[in-house]
């Protein structure tokens, strides 16, 4: 009961947000608008980052210059080719999914939802930002090791991709975004230098998601303790196969 509760106050919260920012011309889904057109630039004509930032220092101006890693595209290029709810509806999905399989305890939940009454939060949402995707990561690598490494899709986070480091899939989604780093070279390349031509860059910005990032780590410390370990065979059948479900524990 106290799962169903604070589920139901979470959509309902969600509900109102969103209500609010459709009342408020422009700003719903703003920064998924961001990495939409950009995923969709890329796919028309190669661009990433704008000639501006490669060419020398230049002023940061949010909704135009690109800041992300080149990596970030596995992002960028679906949301440009598929339904906008998918933005939401997928991490949302995927961190409730998670949530309830851990069966957190009442102080838990509440706490998580208190972290998710912060503003910033609130704005995540709101506009569609990535921070709603590295929650999602964050969740999925307490769970399952390897997609914790995703939330180095947002660099001043990158510590917290460590999460599931443990594990043996963990390393395989490492050599995989390893493979694909080495495929785009260039990219990466012109990524250095347009963080080296940046100013007035606060790394400070991204503090304010931490509040949400932790929220599912709160959920994952209070979770119930009563159900089984998986054996060490299903573990490794499971990691053969990418379909792995292997506990709840990121020390294991």
């Amino acid at each position: 009961m106290a799962w169903l509760a604070a589920t139901g106050a979470l959509l309902a919260t969600f509900a109102v947000i969103s209500a609010v920012s459709i009342a408020a011309a422009g700003q719903l889904g703003m920064d998924y608008a961001f990495y939409r057109d950009v995923g969709a630039r890329w796919l028309a004509d190669g661009t990433f980052y704008l000639p501006h930032q490669i060419a020398g220092p230049y002023d940061l101006e949010l909704m135009r210059d690109v800041l992300y890693p080149p990596t970030a595209l596995l992002l960028f290029v679906p949301a440009s080719l598929l339904p906008a709810f998918v933005w939401w509806v997928v991490p949302i999905g995927i961190t409730l999914f998670i949530a309830r399989s851990w069966h957190p305890q009442r102080w838990a939940i509440g706490a998580a939802l208190l972290l998710l009454a912060w503003p910033r939060a609130h704005a995540a949402f709101r506009f569609g930002n990535t921070d709603i995707w590295a929650m999602a990561a964050v969740a999925a690598g307490l769970r399952w090791g390897w997609p914790g490494i995703l939330v180095g899709l947002k660099p001043t986070l990158a510590v917290l991709a460590l999460i599931g480091v443990r594990r043996g899939t963990w390393w395989l989604a490492a050599a995989g975004l390893g493979l694909i780093a080495a495929a785009s070279v260039g990219l990466w390349l012109d990524y250095f230098t347009v963080l080296g031509n940046t100013r007035s860059m606060g790394l400070d910005y991204s503090l304010g998601a931490i509040p949400l990032i932790c929220a599912p780590i709160v959920l994952w410390v209070g979770r119930s303790r009563g159900e089984a370990e998986p054996s060490e065979p299903a573990r490794a059948s499971h990691a053969i196969t990418g379909m792995s479900n292997i506990g709840t524990s990121v020390t294991e």
